[in-house]
């Protein structure tokens, strides 16, 4: 016979997935319905994803089982699955490098809630491993999509604005052919002034795109970093 909210989670409707998940927290035979649980973190829905991995979060601070369910996870299914399940392990534990893949992945997210969460994670793996900023650097010079590259300078930017290597991709960015990442480089080219040698290479990049990039965004973004290196230099 199959459990009840098992048939809930594969047969009802948005609202009635969620409870299940929910509901499976508090159920007695919790520990036997953590594979419908993982499936879950693959629901077409964002919240029955996130409501499956907070229930495996919440399951797996008793249930050690459920660490080795999400590493495989991790490994298989689609991006919201891996990326769910690369979020749960990031709520068990300090995220790890093994959750690069998962992350890098999800940055390019069409839904831009998941992207940001993918970023934050990323920038706190960051802050424990110092492989992972090299890494970043290396998505911004050269990430499988404009919008992972886009976010990559937004990690870029929190993370690790004091690489050498920082400020060398954030000016190739500025000159890119995609308006986007030209936008996005702008905003971040602020953060790695205040570690840049004093040759004037970066204002002297925003003054150029601030009086002619072809998009007014990127014109406006342009004349914003100059007002932040000034204002921050004082």
């Amino acid at each position: 016979m199959t459990h009840p909210l098992v048939v809930q989670l594969e047969t009802g409707d948005v609202a009635a997935r969620r409870e299940a998940c929910n509901a499976i927290v508090r159920d007695a035979s919790a520990v036997l319905l953590l594979e419908p649980l993982r499936d879950a973190l693959a629901d077409p829905d964002p919240g029955v994803r996130r409501a499956a991995g907070n229930a495996l979060v919440q399951l797996g601070r008793n249930e050690s089982e459920v660490d080795t369910l999400l590493l495989a996870a991790l490994r298989s299914g689609g991006t919201e699955s891996r990326f769910e399940a690369a979020h749960a392990l990031a709520e068990l534990a300090p995220p790890s490098p093994k959750l690069l893949p998962a992350l890098i992945e999800a940055l390019g997210h069409e839904r831009r809630e998941t992207a940001w969460e993918a970023a934050r994670i990323l920038v706190d793996a960051g802050r424990l491993h110092a492989e992972v900023a090299p890494i970043v650097i290396g998505l911004v010079r050269a990430g499988p999509s404009t919008a992972v590259r886009s976010m990559a300078i937004a990690c870029l930017r929190e993370l690790a604005p004091e690489h050498p290597e920082a400020r060398v991709a954030l000016l190739e960015a500025s000159r890119d052919d995609e308006g986007s990442l030209r936008r996005a480089a702008f905003t971040a080219l602020p953060a790695v002034e205040a570690y840049a040698e004093a040759n004037g290479e970066v204002e002297a990049r925003c003054r150029e795109a601030a009086a002619s990039d072809r998009d007014p965004a990127v014109r406006t973004l342009a004349e914003r970093a100059l007002e932040l290196i000034h204002r921050n230099a004082r």
